[in-house]
């Protein structure tokens, strides 16, 4: 059985269906991170030891299908039910509704992918290099 990790958090409503959701977030970690969301719910795939490769690709100038096929690399070394789970476009949703939130760096890949801020929503299963947690949301 997955262990419950509790996070401080605050609400806010759904701009679909105005359900109140609970969510926390994560940012100024120990050290940079690639983080995913999965495709079809809020389960969040977290990975440290991915950034410095990622990193080296976008400092040097890659074109973001280079940047893209080496995360797809990255992601293929995950169990096959976790490799296609996640992908670097998906975003946070609505548990009620599933339409997902507006996201701020949506098109700009460098942005995306060096986001610090991850979201987690009430519920979710947090992958994090390893350690697995289902998230409870204290509000």
């Amino acid at each position: 059985m997955t262990q419950k990790r509790s996070f401080e958090g605050r609400t806010t409503r759904c701009p679909s269906c105005s359900e109140e959701v609970r969510y926390s977030w994560l940012t100024g970690m120990s050290g940079p991170n690639l983080h995913f969301y999965a495709n079809e719910n809020n389960d969040v795939l977290l990975r440290s030891a991915w950034f410095p490769r990622i990193k080296v690709l976008l400092d040097d100038g890659a074109p973001d299908q280079t940047v893209l096929s080496e995360i797809d690399m990255l992601l293929a070394t995950l169990p096959p039910s976790s490799a296609a789970k996640y992908s670097v476009w998906s975003n946070v949703k609505c548990p009620k509704c599933r339409n997902e939130f507006p996201y701020r760096f949506k098109g700009n890949l460098t942005l995306r992918l060096e986001d610090p801020a991850v979201i987690l929503i009430e519920g979710c299963v947090l992958d994090s290099d390893g350690s697995v947690f289902v998230v409870e949301v204290d509000v």
